[in-house]
């Protein structure tokens, strides 16, 4: 898990300014990109694993695993157990 001061402390400059020259260089909120970023952690650990749905919530940094559920549905499309059962039966069909 990593929060919004951890990036800035790193950047060595305070979360606003963070925020702006984030959003001026890279066109996406810190925010944004960082649930972008979990989300694809979280789609890798779906397809790779057979951890729980709650552990891999912890692991991208969320406490909750509901919150983690809203915002997989909000950023990917679908809930993370419907992603993981597509995904899973994707890659056996690439494999025959």
């Amino acid at each position: 898990p990593i929060s919004m001061d951890d990036l800035a402390n790193v950047a060595g400059c305070c979360r606003v300014h963070l925020t702006r020259l984030f959003k001026k260089h890279m066109g996406i909120h810190t925010r944004d990109w960082l649930i972008q970023l979990r989300m694809r952690h979280a789609c890798m650990m779906l397809k790779t694993t057979n951890l729980p749905v709650h552990l891999i919530a912890e692991e991208v940094g969320f406490d909750d695993p509901y919150h983690f559920s809203t915002a997989f549905r909000r950023t990917v499309g679908q809930p993370p157990t419907k992603y993981r059962k597509m995904a899973k039966s994707d890659a056996l069909d690439e494999e025959f």
